[in-house]
């Protein structure tokens, strides 16, 4: 995705993100027991919830997906996505972290996290 094949090369753009510069949400959240709901009170599709995310160092080597979606919020899971990055680096004190990614800046200010892990002996900085 990010190199392209042997063929048709392509090269990836390496850049930092401050952390206030985008929205960081996943899709799915813990199902509450029903013995901590009020009486009366329904359980939520937790499968399908959006919540936000703080960026942690965590996240590093994860692939997140572009969202249309202005807003973290119901929208993210009934949108497409516009493609890929992966955070390469996190660094907490510059509050910042680095992303490998097709386009030189980010379609997207809500990136929605994956599961995915990728360690990329590639990157050259």
């Amino acid at each position: 995705y990010f190199y392209g094949t042997r063929s048709n090369n392509l090269y990836p753009f390496t850049f930092d993100v401050p952390f206030d510069d985008v929205t960081l949400c996943k899709i799915g959240a813990e199902q509450l027991p029903e013995s901590c709901l009020p009486i009366g009170m329904e359980i939520e599709n937790h499968e399908t919830k959006v919540v936000i995310m703080e960026p942690t160092p965590e996240i590093k080597h994860h692939l997140f997906a572009f969202s249309p979606s202005q807003k973290a919020d119901e929208s993210v899971v009934k949108s497409p996505i516009y493609g890929f990055c992966l955070v390469t680096e996190v660094d907490m004190e510059r509050r910042t972290f680095s992303v490998l990614c097709p386009q030189n800046s980010l379609p997207s200010k809500i990136l929605v996290y994956s599961e995915i892990t990728h360690l990329d002996d590639q990157i050259k900085r």
